[in-house]
């Protein structure tokens, strides 16, 4: 797809940039102009992503998505190397191929995590950002629609997905100070 140029200007921030959905939604934010802050727990593998494109458009940071003090630091190396945010795009976690019966507890630990935990970090650092500084801003919220569509060996992923808090908290939250919220729903 050739680059139209509709998001030039703009700036952001994808979590779990270095694979998956995560790497295609760089690919498609850099395609549109937008510079972007690929980030992900892996280092090795957010650095290679953001190194398919100019270091003007992309640059990597590992980050625990669900620590506040890790997002407080993508925020401000965000700022610091491109003085200002416009979209937050948060991703998910690898859904794994666990059943309930023999899925470990850190792994649907880490699912929760990634998936609800990091949502209310990103808020609680981001909002006041967006607010202090009077701009419009995105979130947007991946998860995945198969949840109402379940199978085996998926089962904390689903969970999460289909968890009405995570979409709930997006939407009030952006309500609340005046965002957008732009569900993007993975099948």
């Amino acid at each position: 797809m050739a680059f139209t140029g509709r998001l030039s200007g703009k700036v952001a921030i994808v979590t779990g940039g270095g694979g998956g959905f995560g790497t295609g939604n760089v690919q498609k934010f850099v395609r549109e102009g937008t510079e972007v802050v690929v980030v992900d727990i892996h280092p090795s593998i957010a650095t290679r992503i953001a190194n398919n494109f100019p270091s003007t458009q992309a640059l990597s940071l590992p980050v625990d998505v669900a620590s506040e003090t890790d997002r407080k630091t993508v925020l401000e190396f965000t700022i610091s190397t491109f003085h200002h945010l416009d979209v937050v795009n948060n991703g998910r976690v690898n859904p794994g191929t666990h059943s309930t019966i023999n899925a470990p507890e850190q792994d649907y630990d880490l699912m929760l995590s990634v998936s609800l935990k990091a949502l209310y970090c990103s808020s609680k650092v981001v909002a006041p950002y967006l607010v202090k500084t009077s701009r419009e801003g995105v979130f947007v919220a991946v998860w995945s629609i198969s949840a109402s569509r379940p199978r085996p060996g998926a089962v904390c992923y689903l969970g999460c997905s289909y968890n009405r808090q995570q979409r709930a908290c997006t939407r009030v939250d952006c309500l609340r100070c005046s965002f957008q919220s732009s569900p993007a729903y993975i099948g």
